[in-house]
């Protein structure tokens, strides 16, 4: 017998895979790094664009993109966790918390409504 617990987790499934669909896309924009620090943009770009962010404050961090890759480079923060979470090729995040920064990877809708095609 479905239980009303049951037919909620169905609807929150359902949901949460069409916000994950609106908010990742499916690919056909343009991938796009934002970087915070202490919540104010400090650098905005494409992916695909090389690029070397030096950031000071507490510790310092370097990020670097790189071949369509973002990561931090460099960090003298302690135990450096945000050199270890590795690159991004795609949407997600990366932080170092100790220095207030934030990397986020999204992709960027194209000039077409994705609806129409």
């Amino acid at each position: 017998m479905i239980k009303k617990a049951d037919i909620f987790l169905g609807l929150g499934l359902i949901a949460a895979a069409v916000l994950a669909l609106l908010f990742l896309g499916g690919g056909d924009g343009e991938a796009m790094v934002t970087v915070r620090q202490r919540g104010e943009i400090v650098y905005q770009g494409p992916l695909a664009q090389d690029e070397e962010i030096s950031l000071a404050g507490d510790f310092h961090n370097v990020i670097k993109i790189q071949s369509g890759e973002v990561f931090y480079a460099h960090s003298d923060c302690p135990g450096q966790d945000c050199v270890k979470m590795g690159r991004l090729s795609g949407p997600g995040q990366l932080a170092c918390a100790p220095n207030e920064t934030i990397v986020v990877v999204e992709r960027r809708e194209s000039g077409v409504d994705s609806i129409a095609g």
